[in-house]
């Protein structure tokens, strides 16, 4: 009974409280998103810069996950 008068109290608090709220749409001139990376510039710089060169990797490559899990004890 509890749950049936929640349902209910709620229905009547939101059917009540949303007719006064208007939402606007959205403007449909500027939904083409792809115009904005028509004149997009991409910077390699970063890969040249010497620092960046002298990264180097250490340990081993690429990583051996060995013997993985447990042993399965119901195994004959």
């Amino acid at each position: 009974m509890v749950i049936i008068l929640g349902f209910a109290g709620g229905y009547y608090y939101y059917s009540q409280s949303g007719s006064d709220y208007v939402v606007a749409p959205l403007p449909q001139e500027g939904r083409d998103d792809i115009k904005v990376f028509e004149h997009l510039k991409i910077d390699f710089a970063l890969l040249q810069n010497p620092a960046y060169k002298s990264l180097r990797l250490y340990g081993e490559f690429p990583v051996n996950p060995g013997v993985r899990g447990k042993n399965d004890p119901f195994s004959q």
